[in-house]
């Protein structure tokens, strides 16, 4: 149980500082603060698995070389596994390198490849000796209790980010009318301040427009042009709504 528990603390460290990095990279290129990642807590899985993975598979190898290889290897097929099983699961794409050079099938690409490589060699021969050390001096009592703690979040996050993310592909399906009304009405009061426009009430709930807006190039693989308007509408509704608390001001 012990070991369990500690590579498990390991998944939940790396996995924060996979967000840290993803949300970083992001929000400099949005030029604005972008949550990263599937779930709604400060953590990336694929990451934290990703990591593991490297600790599990390729611990004992001491060859940068060797690491680098069989790391990047492995963290491609996961990412590759990854962008297909939420492919399946929800209908929908969170990230596409169709424009990268030397993609597969948009899910990997030839560059993320050499950056997993690099960054697997960092994590086996610098890092995480680092993080071993620092982990094993925490109290064994404390050690269980940071472990139940996390994993009862990231579970409850789990369970509450799919659960919402299964009413996305619905909601495009059943609501293209009032989304085509609702952009048409949203338009318009945009273009003409002040306009008066019919009240469409459509359910977005909260986890799909976080999705939708930290992940530009996220779309849906059956109705990607309602999409489209649905980020549109979105975007309307933010900007008239930041014009409004203005005005109040």
């Amino acid at each position: 149980m012990g070991y369990i528990e500690l590579y498990f603390l390991y998944f939940v460290i790396y996995s924060v500082a996979g967000w840290v990095y993803e949300t970083i990279i992001c929000s400099v290129y949005e030029r604005r603060f972008v949550n990263r990642g599937f779930l709604n807590g400060p953590y990336c899985p694929i990451y934290g698995t990703g990591a593991v993975l490297n600790l599990l598979l390729l611990g004992r190898l001491k060859n940068p070389f060797l690491i680098f290889f069989f790391a990047a290897l492995a963290c491609t097929v996961l990412e590759y596994f990854t962008s297909w099983l939420m492919e399946k699961m929800f209908h929908a794409r969170w990230w596409d390198y169709s424009e990268m050079k030397y993609n597969i099938n948009g899910r990997v690409f030839l560059l993320g490849t050499v950056v997993f490589g690099l960054m697997s060699v960092l994590e086996l021969v610098v890092v995480h000796p680092c993080v071993e050390s620092l982990v094993l001096r925490i109290p064994e009592n404390y050690r269980h209790m940071a472990a139940f703690l996390m994993f009862s979040i990231i579970l409850t996050d789990t369970v509450y980010t799919v659960t919402r993310l299964s009413e996305f592909d619905e909601l495009l399906r059943t609501a293209a009318e009032k989304i085509d009304l609702a952009l048409q009405a949203l338009r318009s009061k945009y273009e003409t301040a002040g306009a008066a426009y019919p009240e469409v009430f459509i359910k977005i709930n909260r986890q799909i427009r976080r999705t939708i807006a930290s992940f530009p190039k996220f779309r849906s693989t059956r109705h990607n042009d309602m999409l489209k308007k649905l980020r549109e509408l979105l975007r309307l509704e933010k900007i008239l709504g930041d014009t409004s608390r203005k005005k109040e001001k």
